[in-house]
């Protein structure tokens, strides 16, 4: 998903789809963060840097429906919806002539990442998660998406929201050593890191397994909320695992709506027991 393993991705395996060959992990014990999340009203403008898309299913599984307008619209999957969406991040995969358009749903007590994946304009598949449940869903569509020719100043209107009985995924160990920016992640727990300067709580909901058929080197995703209490502020963020440490990046912030930038971990270890 994220541009950097894209690229990676597209050198090993050419003209594939990208996520074809990345499975999900096997299944975790029944294990919730049951603390209640408060997430602030959003009502922001934003200024994405790439240009808006028009995007509608003509075609898909029962419960799978993308109405997007201006990167902004409604969409349904695994039964879950129609649920609020907007678009937040365009990341091209020049090898594929695919290009994924990352997205964020509100759903009734939890959130619904996606990924619309988008060539020669048609919509063609969707990935879409969801933090209450450890699973997700991968479909083939069919479908428009085309550019609008604009760069968007957006405007995100959003109620308060409360995210209830978050997944934790199993079958993970991420640790750093003593003076390296801090994360602590174990599976069936909430963890902690160091993001961006400020101390937050960490709720890995869903994991990725991309260790083989994804492209050499392989890796693994951590899929997870993160809080912060202080600011009041609640996201959506990938952890990847790697042969350079650990990553956190291609999430969303909100009540801000802003994309969030990448933080390394370079000296962080971690382990896999699934």
């Amino acid at each position: 998903m994220p541009s950097s393993r894209l690229k990676r991705f597209a050198v090993a395996l050419g003209g594939s789809i990208v996520l074809a060959g990345c499975d999900g992990a096997p299944t975790c014990p029944e294990v919730t963060f049951d603390t209640e999340i408060d997430v602030p009203a959003t009502s922001t403008t934003v200024s994405p840097t790439f240009e808006a898309i028009n995007a509608a299913t003509t075609a898909a599984p029962a419960g799978t429906v993308v109405s997007i307008l201006s990167n902004q619209g409604t969409v349904a999957f695994d039964g879950r919806g129609p649920a609020p969406a907007f678009i937040y991040a365009e990341i091209p995969y020049d090898a594929a002539e695919t290009t994924l358009y990352a997205g964020l749903a509100i759903d009734d007590g939890a959130w619904l990442p996606f990924w619309l994946y988008c060539s020669d304009g048609r919509l063609t598949k969707i990935f879409g998660e969801m933090t209450d449940r450890d699973r997700d869903v991968f479909v083939d569509v069919a479908g428009t998406c085309v550019g609008t020719g604009t760069l968007p100043t957006m405007t995100i209107d959003l109620p308060a929201q409360t995210i209830r009985k978050v997944a934790l995924t199993c079958g993970f160990t991420v640790d750093s050593p003593p003076g390296s920016t801090p994360i602590e992640l174990m599976g069936s727990e909430a963890g902690s890191a160091n993001f961006l300067g400020d101390p937050v709580t960490v709720l890995p909901f869903h994991a990725v397994d991309c260790r083989s058929g994804c492209g050499s080197p392989g890796w693994y995703e951590l899929h997870a909320l993160i809080l912060d209490q202080v600011k009041a502020t609640v996201g959506f963020e990938v952890f990847y695992l790697d042969g350079s440490g650990v990553t956190a990046e291609d999430g969303i912030l909100l009540p801000g709506g802003n994309a969030l930038q990448a933080q390394p971990y370079p000296d962080a270890t971690w382990t896999l027991d699934r």
